[in-house]
C-alpha cells in the first residue's frame, strides 16, 4: 500500500514524479499527489487528486504548473481519514515550507496532534502524516538543520515510517528516513531517484542501495548521503536489481495478472536455475547453508504469512513432515505473536511474503526471533526488511508482480518451500533414492505448468457463465485443500463474489444448508487417498441440485453425471498437483473478472504492499 517517488536532477520531476506512481499503481491507493519545489519560489506547490493517477496528470495538464527539479510524489491507501484530497499526500507545516509524504503507521498521533494545535498549529487532514510536518516545522524554528530536525523529530514519534521531506528553503534537496517499510535510492544519468519500491527506479538504473531502519539520508542533483545523528557519513552496499523494464510491460496480455499467471512455467525455471542438484537427490540452497545444524537440530518448524502466502504455508507444510519428519504449523502472521505455540531456540520460524516488507509478517519474525527461534525467509523482493533481519531463506527469483491478486509469486512460494523442505529432508536422514525422485518431479515442473495454462484456457467460457454468482463454495481435500482456499480468496479478491473453501468431507457438517437448486460449487477431485470422500460430498451436492464445476483427472463417467460443467485435468504428480491445479483456479478467478468488466489488477479496497499493521 502506498508508494513513494522522489527525484531531483535537470530534468522536469512532474513527469519523472508522474510516471513512477503510475508504476507503482499495482500497490493499491486511493489518492495521489506530487509537491514540488523550485530555487527562486519561497513556497512549495502541492497538486493532489482523488482516485487515479491519470486524474491527478489531468489536473497538473490542465491548471498549468510550472515545471520542476526536485519533488516528491506519494499514492495513498487510506489508513487516517477517507479518501479525499486533504487527507492526500503530500502534506505540509503551518507555513508552506516543509512537506512530507509517509508509508507507514504512527502510534498516539492524536495525542502529538493535540499537544501541537494547543501550541499554536493548524491541521487540515485527517493523517497521522501530516504531525510529522509540523514537529519537522518547530524543530527548524530553533534553528536546527534539515538533517537535525529529522533526527530530533524521529525521536519524538513511534510507529513505522518510510518518509520523503522536502524544505523550501533548501530546494534541491530531500530528505528520506526509512524505520520499516522500504525506501530504494538509485543514481540517474540526470538526477537521483528514491522511490519505495523497485519497478518504479528501473527504468533509470538497476544500482541501487536500499535504505536500512533509522537511516536517515539526503538526496542531491549528483548524488546522495546518508548521515548518522552525529553527522557521520555512513556507507551502504549498492546491489543489482534482478527486475527489468520489460516486468513492467504487458507483452499483448490485457491484463498484468493475465500475463504473470501465463508466465509461471518461466518463473519455475527461474527459481530452480542452478538450484538442483539430481546426483545429491537434494537442492542446492546458499541462503539456508550457513544454518544446515540448525535444521538438523530443530525439532518444530513454523511456517507463517498471510493471505496467499499463509495458504502457499499450507502446502509448504506436507512437504516438510513428508520430506524431513519434523512437526510443522502454520500460523497467520498477524497472529503469531498472541499464539500460545511454545517457540524455542531448536524452533525454526520461515516467513513466506512476496515484498519481503509485509508488516504483519515483520513483526511475527520479530516475534519469533525474541523467543529465540531461527528464523528464515521465502521472499521475491531483494534486500527487503524481512530478509535483512533473518539468517538466511531464499529469493523467488519471479521478478515484478504487478497484480494486487498473487500469481506466480504465490506459486512460487509453493514450490520454494518445496525445495527448503527436500534440502532439510536430506541433512535430517532423507534417503538418496526418495531426493532423487523428488528432484525429478521438480525438473518437470515448467513442462507441467505449461500443460496447466493450455487446459486453463477452457476456464474462459466456462467462468463467464460463473461470474453472475453472489455466492460460491469450493470443496476440495487433504492435499488439495490449500488449492481451494487459495482459490476461493482469488476469486473474493478481483471478482467480487463471496467465496468460502471447505475440506470436502465438511460438506455434511453445516455448509451444506445453504445449498440450494442452482447454487454454485467448485469441487475439486483428485484420483487420490480422497476419492471416496470427494464422491460422497459430490452425490450430497446432486441430491440437493447445485451447480458443480468439477475439476478431475478422471474420466470416470459416474463421476462425470454429477457435475454441470467438468474439466478433465492431465496427470500429474501427486507431490505438485495441488500447486499446478491453482492454475486453473486463478483462471477461472480472472475471467469471471474480465466477465464482470472489472480490472483484476486493481482490485477495491486491496492493496500490494501492506506496509501497516
Amino acid at each position: 500500500m502506498c508508494g513513494i517517488v522522489c527525484y531531483t536532477g535537470t530534468e522536469d520531476a512532474r513527469s519523472i514524479l508522474l510516471q513512477g506512481l503510475k508504476t507503482l499503481e499495482y500497490r493499491g491507493y486511493d489518492s495521489a499527489g506530487i509537491g514540488l519545489v523550485r530555487p527562486k519560489e519561497p513556497l512549495i506547490q502541492l497538486v493532489r487528486e482523488v482516485g487515479e493517477v491519470q486524474k491527478l496528470v489531468d489536473k497538473i495538464a490542465l491548471d498549468g504548473t510550472k515545471p520542476a527539479t526536485c519533488g516528491i510524489g506519494h499514492t495513498r491507501w487510506a489508513s487516517h481519514g477517507k479518501p479525499s484530497q486533504e487527507n492526500a499526500h503530500p502534506h505540509q507545516d503551518c507555513e508552506g515550507k516543509v512537506i512530507v509524504v509517509h508509508n507507514g503507521d504512527l502510534e498516539g498521533h492524536l495525542t502529538l496532534k493535540r499537544e501541537l494545535t494547543a501550541r499554536g498549529h493548524a491541521f487540515h487532514s485527517e493523517t497521522d502524516t501530516e504531525v510529522i510536518a509540523h514537529l519537522l516545522e518547530e524543530e527548524r524554528r530553533k534553528g536546527l538543520e534539515p538533517i537535525e530536525a529529522i533526527h530530533a523529530a524521529l525521536s519524538i514519534i513511534r510507529g513505522t515510517y518510510a518518509l520523503g521531506v522536502i524544505f523550501a528553503d533548501y530546494p534541491e534537496y530531500i530528505y528520506l528516513a526509512k524505520l520499516s517499510g522500504s525506501l530504494i535510492i538509485g543514481k540517474a544519468s540526470h538526477g537521483t531517484l528514491a522511490v519505495s519500491d523497485a519497478p518504479a527506479i528501473l527504468p533509470y538504473t538497476q544500482d541501487v542501495i536500499r535504505l536500512r531502519d533509522y537511516d536517515v539520508a539526503v538526496l542531491r542533483p549528483e548524488g546522495y548521503e546518508i548521515v548518522a545523528p552525529n553527522a557521520e557519513v555512513l556507507s551502504r552496499r549498492t546491489e543489482r536489481l534482478e527486475g527489468s523494464v520489460e516486468d513492467l510491460q504487458m507483452d499483448g496480455h490485457p491484463h498484468f495478472m493475465r500475463k504473470e499467471l501465463f508466465t509461471q512455467p518461466s518463473c519455475f525455471a527461474e527459481l530452480m536455475r542452478g538450484r538442483l542438484d539430481p546426483d545429491a537427490g537434494t537442492t542446492v540452497l546458499g541462503g539456508i547453508r550457513t544454518v544446515g545444524q540448525k535444521l538438523k537440530e530443530a525439532d518444530q518448524l513454523i511456517l507463517t504469512g498471510c493471505g496467499s502466502a499463509y495458504y502457499a504455508g499450507l502446502i509448504g507444510r506436507r512437504f516438510f513432515e513428508r520430506f524431513a519428519g519434523i512437526p510443522t504449523q502454520v500460523i497467520l502472521a498477524n497472529q503469531l505473536p498472541f499464539d500460545e505455540t511454545p517457540i524455542t531456540p531448536k524452533t525454526v520460524v520461515i516467513s513466506i511474503t512476496q515484498s519481503g516488507v509485509t508488516a504483519d509478517t515483520v513483526e511475527a519474525q520479530r516475534e519469533a526471533k525474541r523467543r529465540g527461534a531461527t528464523t528464515l525467509g521465502v521472499v521475491n523482493a531483494v534486500g527487503t526488511t524481512i530478509p535483512s533481519e533473518n539468517e538466511g531463506g531464499v529469493y523467488l527469483r519471479v521478478g515484478t508482480e504487478s497484480g494486487v491478486a498473487s500469481t506466480k509469486a504465490f506459486t512460487a512460494q509453493a514450490v520454494a518451500l518445496a525445495m527448503v523442505a527436500l534440502s532439510m529432508g536430506r541433512m535430517r536422514g532423507m534417503s538418496l533414492v526418495a531426493g532423487q525422485e523428488v528432484v525429478e518431479t521438480l525438473k518437470r515442473l515448467s513442462r507441467d505448468a505449461e500443460r496447466m495454462i493450455g487446459v486453463s484456457n477452457e476456464m474462459s467460457e466456462i467462468a463467464a457463465r460463473y461470474s453472475n454468482a453472489a455466492s460460491m463454495y469450493y470443496l476440495g481435500a487433504g492435499a488439495f485443500l490449500p488449492t481451494v482456499l487459495e482459490g476461493a480468496l482469488k476469486l473474493k479478491e478481483i471478482a467480487y463474489i463471496h467465496a468460502e473453501a471447505y475440506a470436502s468431507g465438511e460438506m455434511k457438517h453445516g455448509p451444506l444448508a445453504l445449498i440450494d437448486k442452482g447454487f454454485p460449487v467448485v469441487v475439486l477431485a483428485p484420483q487420490d487417498a480422497t476419492w471416496n470422500q470427494t464422491l460422497s460430498a459430490l452425490a450430497k451436492l446432486n441430491a440437493v441440485g447445485a451447480r458443480v464445476l468439477l475439476l478431475t483427472d478422471s474420466d470416470n463417467r459416474d463421476i462425470g453425471v454429477m457435475a454441470t460443467d467438468q474439466v478433465i485435468m492431465p496427470p500429474m504428480p501427486k507431490l505438485t498437483a495441488p500447486i499446478l491445479w491453482t492454475i486453473l483456479l486463478q483462471r477461472f478467478a480472472y475471467e469471471a473478472a474480465v466477465a464482470k468488466k472489472l480490472n483484476p489488477d486493481r482490485p477495491r479496497h486491496l492493496a500490494k504492499t501492506i506496509t501497516v499493521r
